[in-house]
């Protein structure tokens, strides 16, 4: 499974909507949507995603996709 699917697994299972975890990271619910559906994360959203899943910032690959472009 991918980490984009492990985090709307995770919060329906906690019986929290997509709004809801964004409200409670503090990431625009957007961001989660994009992550979702595996598009890029900015860097300052990386973090809350990341430690919310249990990982490190460096193993979600949308994150390293969009370090690359920015550098």
């Amino acid at each position: 499974m991918t980490l984009n699917l492990d985090i709307r697994i995770k919060y329906l299972q906690e019986g929290k909507s997509r709004r809801g975890l964004a409200d409670e990271i503090d990431v625009p619910e957007a961001v989660l949507r994009r992550f979702e559906g595996g598009k890029g994360v900015h860097p300052k959203h990386a973090l809350p995603i990341a430690e919310y899943l249990g990982v490190n910032v460096t193993d979600l690959p949308q994150f390293a996709a969009v370090t690359e472009q920015t550098a």
